[in-house]
């Protein structure tokens, strides 16, 4: 029996202001300086994440620290790509979601991080480390519900209410090639667990999501196409990634954004560097300045999404759009979710999706 993650909230620290890293210290005095103008290719997800040519790759190459090529790619295909080519990675660093580096880690696809690679890893979050050292998370996301406010009249305010009877027909859900479709199970899960989830409230939660299949317009493939559906009133609600949601909301007053009272799972997105990368040295440095203050500011006010790094201010217009409040966020055991992922993707083709 996989073990069950109980309601934890791990992200207190969140809150607490510390002093910045002193002036003086220098985290790039040591490497060599061949590898400060080498060329560093790095993976992000698109949409909101094009902000990281402004905040991370731009002030990057100014400082003199190397020059940085973005490439879009989900978690799935940039995992993919670095399975499929692991003698010779197309990518430098990659950006996945938590569950997937932890299994890339596992499976021999990216090398363990140490704090000691990271000077501003003293000024972080304590779960800015992934688990096992595969990935270091730069940014914090979690799960939440999307919604239309000219469809939805009363407050959702419960991950059930997916299955009111006025949302009919006006669902959309994640396919299994996206990793929310597991957040999404996992929610209900928690739910109908009072807090706990282990393989009876998952195998609960997938007998009450078969029934949601009926009435879903459609499944995603990217949450892009989610936040498109809502924005445009195609459809009414969608379970979505809080950093999206209050992108989209920034730049369309009908789209709006429910956190349940159950909560939701934190979702670092970490940073990860495949076995055999050509530029280790680079992307050591590219994360240690994407957990700097400069970098986490401009990545709270421009992606409004929740800093990995303590003391990070958020301008008051701002704060609407974000998810602050991190008493509804709650932790997930990656090993447990590492474990039954790609089950749990079989099993929402099977009986979800098809």
């Amino acid at each position: 029996m996989a073990r069950p993650i109980t309601r934890r909230t791990a992200l207190t620290g969140l809150a607490a202001a510390t002093a910045s890293l002193a002036a003086s210290v220098n985290p790039f005095a040591t490497r060599p300086a061949s590898a400060q103008g080498a060329v560093i290719k790095v993976t992000h997800f698109g949409g909101p994440y094009q902000v990281l040519q402004q905040v991370a790759a731009d002030p990057f190459a100014k400082a003199g620290l190397g020059r940085v090529e973005y490439e879009v790619e989900t978690t799935a295909s940039a995992l993919a790509k670095i399975q499929s080519q692991k003698a010779n990675p197309p990518f430098d660093v990659v950006m996945m979601s938590r569950a997937t580096t932890y299994r890339a880690g596992r499976a021999g696809l990216v090398m363990p991080l140490s704090r000691s690679d990271f000077p501003a890893m003293a000024q972080a979050i304590p779960t800015t480390h992934g688990p096992g050292g595969f990935g270091v998370g730069f940014v914090l996301d979690t799960l939440g519900i999307m919604f239309d406010k000219r469809q939805v009249s009363q407050p959702l305010t419960s991950w059930m209410d997916f299955w009111r009877p006025e949302l009919r027909g006006k669902i959309v859900l994640p396919s299994a090639s996206v990793t929310l479709s597991a957040y999404f199970l996992i929610c209900v899960a928690h739910t109908l667990g009072n807090g706990k989830v282990d393989d009876a409230s998952i195998d609960e939660a997938f007998k009450r999501i078969a029934e949601l299949k009926p009435h879903v317009r459609t499944f995603y493939n990217d949450p892009i196409q989610a936040s498109q559906l809502v924005e445009r009133g195609d459809i009414a609600v969608a379970p979505q990634l809080s950093i999206r949601i209050g992108n989209t909301m920034r730049n369309s007053p009908t789209v709006g954004r429910s956190m349940p009272k159950e909560g939701g799972p934190s979702l670092p997105f970490d940073l990860s560097i495949p076995v055999n990368a050509t530029n280790v040295a680079g992307a050591k440095k590219y994360i240690e300045f994407v957990l700097g203050e400069e970098a986490q500011s401009g990545l709270a006010s421009q992606l409004l999404a929740t800093p990995m790094r303590n003391g990070i201010g958020v301008p008051a217009e701002l704060q609407p759009l974000m998810l602050l409040d991190t008493k509804l966020i709650w932790a997930t055991d990656e090993d447990y979710v590492a474990t039954n992922f790609r089950d749990w993707q079989n099993r929402w083709t099977r009986t979800i999706q098809a």
